[in-house]
């Protein structure tokens, strides 16, 4: 038996963590800080830094439609499976030995 599923289901565990870890130091870090250590370049975390006051938080903005993409893949699957399947009285529905001898009299 082999055990590549457990491996596989750990490093995306781990690398899951790992990229969590890494978005909340650049969503929650102060850009003194990372200039402090030596970080020159990383992702802009706002639309518009020339206006601050009134712009959209990449930082809020990207979770938030991942998060919406995911609802939309799941309602998406959902309706069509909902659509594939076929209705309670149509004969597929029915298994069995002696399906047809539901729909007698």
């Amino acid at each position: 038996r082999t055990r590549a599923r457990e491996v596989y289901g750990f490093v995306v565990y781990v690398g899951t963590l790992l990229l969590f870890a890494l978005y909340l130091a650049w969503a929650l870090t102060p850009d003194d800080c990372l200039a402090s250590v030596g970080i020159a370049w990383y992702p802009n975390r706002r639309a518009c830094p020339s206006r601050s006051a009134h712009t959209l938080e990449w930082a809020i903005l990207v979770p938030a439609w991942s998060i919406l993409v995911v609802l939309i893949t799941y309602l998406t699957y959902l309706a069509l499976a909902l659509s594939a399947t076929p209705a309670f009285t149509h004969m597929t529905t029915l298994t069995g030995t002696f399906p047809s001898l539901a729909f007698l009299p």
